[in-house]
């Protein structure tokens, strides 16, 4: 803001603001009420049957594995000799 033009600096900015608006006014065209609308839902499995069997085979696996550990290791219930 020069003190020798006091209406240049109103100018710039009037200037720059018709310019802002003539921008979000051809922004704004550009989008339709089908932009708007929302997102359709998502479709299909939500975990997938490939994830459900890994997770079931998983878990069967680790009863199956303590179930083992636990009749083997010495101390077992079924483990009926006798120490010397």
């Amino acid at each position: 803001m020069s003190p020798r033009h006091p209406g240049a600096a109103a100018d710039r900015h009037a200037e720059t603001e018709a310019r802002l608006r003539a921008a979000l006014e051809a922004r704004a065209e550009l989008i339709t009420p089908h932009d708007l609308a929302p997102a359709p839902p998502p479709a299909g499995r939500a975990w997938g049957t490939r994830r459900v069997r890994r997770a079931v085979l998983a878990a069967v696996g680790a009863v199956a594995a303590s179930a083992a550990l636990w009749l083997l290791l010495p101390g077992s219930p079924l483990r009926t000799h006798q120490a010397p």
